[in-house]
């Protein structure tokens, strides 16, 4: 997700948290929604040693947890955690540490910065993982930043079909923030699977499914003019073969296959990615609005 999403994403389920809820962290949250909004971008740019050394992917496939790698033959080879859910732990624990200190400031920034973990789990190439970055664009990070989350209406209409009540939201007294995270992307991945949802296209001029791997091909799904993956680190997987296109209305020429996408077939897989990014958000806020009290 780009920065940009995790803002909206971030200040939406604010908003959510304080109309559902009568706790007195409430109205907190939502006087310093700027300082957890920075903390949800600042979690991609900032400190920027500790973002290269930390990946946002998620650990469900990958064979690893971490890579070290020599910069300099003279120098200790630097770690790099592959899987996000170490960062995830440390800014916890830092938020929990802040807590006690009465930090504001910083506790809000940390519990940005734990939101956009959670929120990166509802994202295909994230949880797949596709290796992608500042020169290896994800097409459905693209979609959602300049087209489906530049109308608010979208998120405003997710928001207001959500129907889920807080005794729905607030997890079972021994889940944890890291739970939160392995679950949604978990649940991510079970509806990528063909035989959980597919999407319609024409290819060739004939209307067929076909599965989710044709945009995130997992390391052991393997597709005729797919792109090659940009990570031998093991359990990454690839871009399909329309792995670049999300988004793209009319027509995707793909090796010697023509194929048409509706855009309503773009605009359901992201609301429902969404409201999963909003929803876990929530599951977050009713988990800590407990350790958040002692700040009121």
């Amino acid at each position: 997700m780009k920065a940009f999403d995790h803002l909206r994403v971030t200040a939406e389920a604010v908003r959510q948290f304080v109309r559902m809820s009568q706790s007195p962290v409430a109205p907190m949250l939502l006087q310093h929604t700027s300082l957890i909004q920075d903390g949800s971008k600042d979690a991609d740019i900032s400190p920027i040693y500790t973002r290269a050394t930390n990946w946002h992917f998620a650990p469900h496939n990958l064979e690893r947890s971490t890579l070290q790698e020599p910069i300099w033959s003279f120098m200790e080879p630097l770690t790099f955690h592959i899987s996000s859910d170490y960062i995830l732990r440390k800014r916890s624990e830092e938020m929990l540490h802040e807590i006690c200190k009465q930090s504001k400031r910083d506790v809000f920034k940390l519990l940005g910065r734990v939101l956009h973990h959670i929120q990166d789990m509802s994202t295909p190439s994230h949880v797949v993982p596709v290796y992608h970055g500042p020169l290896i664009a994800d097409s459905f990070e693209t979609y959602l930043n300049k087209i489906y989350l530049a109308d608010d209406m979208n998120i405003n209409t997710i928001s207001a079909n959500l129907q889920i009540s807080p005794a729905n939201l607030t997890p079972p007294a021994d889940t944890t923030v890291v739970d939160i995270y392995m679950e949604a992307g978990q649940k991510t991945l079970q509806f990528l699977k063909s035989e959980n949802s597919s999407f319609q296209t024409e290819r060739n001029g004939v209307r067929c499914n076909l599965p989710w791997s044709y945009f995130w091909a997992d390391k052991s799904t393997q597709h005729k003019n797919g792109y090659p993956t940009e990570c031998t680190i093991g359990g990454f997987g690839s871009f399909g073969p329309l792995g670049k296109h999300f988004g793209t209305v009319g027509e995707i020429q793909s090796g010697d296959d023509t194929f048409i996408i509706e855009n309503e077939v773009y605009e359901k897989f992201c609301t429902n990615l969404v409201r999963d990014m909003l929803v876990n958000s929530l599951r977050t806020l009713f988990l800590l609005e407990p350790d958040l009290r002692p700040l009121c």
